[in-house]
C-alpha cells in the first residue's frame, strides 16, 4: 500500500501481523475520491472470517468499536461509518491477498464482503 502512495492512518503502519484481530489497515488513497480505504490482508488462500458482526469486512463488521481500535479519530470514525451507511463511495474496502510469490493482489468488496473485482494500479 505504501509503494502505491496510500498513506496509513490511525495504528496502521504498513505492517500485517498474522492472527491479530480487528481491522488491518486504514490508508488515505493518493488519488481521492475514495477518501479511505479499509483493508484486510491474507496470505495465498485464506478466506475472510466469520463473526458475530457476520463475515469479515462486511459493512455491519467494519463498526465504531473497529475503527477505534485502529486509531481512527471520532470525527474520522463518524466520517467513515455515514459514508459506508450511504454507500456514497468516499470509502473502499479493499482485500489484500499475498501470494506464495509474494506479488499480491488486491481486490474491491462490497457491503456483504464479496469481490466485486479487481483494484487497478497494483
Amino acid at each position: 500500500m505504501l509503494e502505491k502512495g496510500y498513506k496509513p492512518l490511525g495504528n496502521t503502519d504498513g505492517k500485517y501481523t498474522p492472527g491479530e484481530t480487528g481491522i488491518d489497515g486504514i490508508y488515505e488513497p493518493p488519488n481521492p475520491p475514495p477518501y479511505f480505504a479499509v483493508t484486510e490482508a491474507k496470505y495465498n488462500k485464506a478466506r475472510l472470517g466469520k463473526t458475530s458482526d457476520g463475515k469479515q469486512m462486511n459493512d455491519k463488521w467494519i463498526n465504531d468499536d473497529r475503527l477505534e481500535k485502529a486509531g481512527m479519530s471520532r470525527k474520522e470514525r463518524k466520517i467513515i461509518l455515514k459514508s459506508i451507511r450511504k454507500g456514497d463511495g468516499s470509502v473502499s474496502k479493499l482485500l489484500i491477498r499475498n501470494k506464495i510469490d509474494s506479488s499480491m493482489v488486491v481486490k474491491t468488496l462490497d457491503k456483504n464482503a464479496k469481490i466485486i473485482g479487481q483494484t487497478l494500479g497494483f
